[in-house]
């Protein structure tokens, strides 16, 4: 089924390149189908043109929620990083901007930057309090807090 979406939004992007809308969907439609064929090169290509043609489109948090989700795929945690971080800044009220924050604090805590990880854990917890990762949150915090030697601020974590 992917790969006729795939094939459906590569028509319309070519056939329609007029009607703007559609030509968006279809970038969306076509980044989305690639990515769960985990043809992740391809899938990035594809939402950093609807970011680059676009940039006004209000496609663009999940466009860059999918680009990071692919660098990280493709195993460039850096540029994953930099994409949830850009995220959370400019698109702070994006319904998912609680997962790039969530991505965030992941990179340090796999870096084992545990002063980062639990600064970028904290920020979850105060910015985002209805967040589906709270408890992932407090739990990984507690973690970086003992991995410190902060034993009072873990145990109250």
């Amino acid at each position: 089924k992917f790969a006729e979406g795939e094939s459906a939004s590569q028509k319309v992007i070519f056939n329609y390149p007029q009607e703007r809308e559609l030509i968006i969907s279809a970038y969306s439609l076509l980044g989305n189908c690639q990515y769960n064929q985990e043809k992740y090169e391809e899938a990035l290509s594809t939402f950093q043109a609807l970011a680059e043609k676009y940039p006004g489109s209000n496609l663009i948090p999940a466009a860059l929620l999918r680009m990071g989700e692919c660098y990280e795929q493709l195993g460039d945690d850096d540029e994953s990083f930099s994409v949830f971080r850009t995220i959370v800044r400019d698109f702070a009220g994006f319904e998912r901007a609680d997962f790039a924050q969530w991505k965030i604090a992941s990179y340090f805590i796999k870096k084992e930057d545990y002063t980062q990880a639990a600064l970028e854990l904290e920020n979850l917890i105060s910015n985002f309090p209805g967040s589906s990762y709270l408890l992932d949150a407090y739990y990984w915090r507690g973690w970086s807090f003992y991995k410190l030697d902060n034993f009072l601020q873990a145990g109250a974590a």
